[in-house]
């Protein structure tokens, strides 16, 4: 099989991301944009579950915690992901829907997994 740079980066990055650190995932969400910037539609479209899923889970995570005054703890994290996501809607479209959808499924399907095992 041929190399594949942009999916072995990509899958570094997403990786990175699914740890939590405001710092390491704003950096890695950036990287996206970037890449996004770079390369056009055409490049990120056959990777997109591996850029949609760290973004998706830094907002899951940013809505199920509050600080001291009410406010979402990782607002910045949660505001730079909606705005990556928001890009590739734009210029994905139907694809970009599909893999959101994908991804939805598979973190529900993991949560439920997990409560299974309580």
């Amino acid at each position: 099989e041929g190399k594949q740079p942009v999916k072995w980066l990509l899958s570094r990055l997403s990786g990175t991301a699914r740890r939590k650190g405001t710092k390491r995932r704003q950096a890695v969400f950036k990287c996206f944009a970037a890449l996004f910037h770079a390369g056009g539609t055409d490049m990120v479209v056959p990777y997109l579950h591996l850029i949609i899923e760290p973004l998706y889970r830094a907002m899951l995570e940013a809505a199920g915690t509050k600080n001291t005054f009410g406010n979402e703890k990782f607002s910045r994290e949660s505001d730079l992901a909606k705005e990556v996501l928001g890009m590739f809607e734009e210029s994905c479209g139907d694809e970009f829907l599909t893999t959101l959808a994908s991804v939805k499924v598979q973190a529900r399907e993991r949560r439920d997994k997990r409560k299974d095992k309580l």
